[in-house]
């Protein structure tokens, strides 16, 4: 009967500066969203900055709350396949809605 060692999978724990650190972060940059509603260049600039806004949350979130930063290599790899294949299929629906 063969045994099987689990114990060298530990859970990491976030210290609670850096989650308060991260909820500081994420507080100023729902600041940035609400101003940048009141401040009008053009289309395309507001909507790139607002984009810009939201990843920086995103990877916030993702890498801290979701523990990405503490995760394998493996792991990383699979979310990272993720986000790739959530652009091209982003990219593929704005081309084929874009047409007449």
């Amino acid at each position: 009967m063969s045994t099987v060692n689990h114990s060298n999978h530990e859970h990491h724990i976030t210290p609670l500066k850096t989650l308060f650190g991260t909820f500081l972060i994420l507080m100023f940059l729902m600041l940035a969203t609400v101003a940048s509603s009141y401040i009008q260049i053009t289309p395309l600039i507001n909507n790139l900055l607002n984009i810009g806004i939201a990843v920086a949350k995103a990877s916030f979130v993702v890498r801290i709350f979701m523990g990405y930063k503490y995760t394998s290599s493996l792991a990383k790899l699979f979310a990272l396949a993720g986000f790739i294949w959530l652009l091209l299929i982003t990219i593929t629906f704005g081309d084929y809605f874009t047409r007449q």
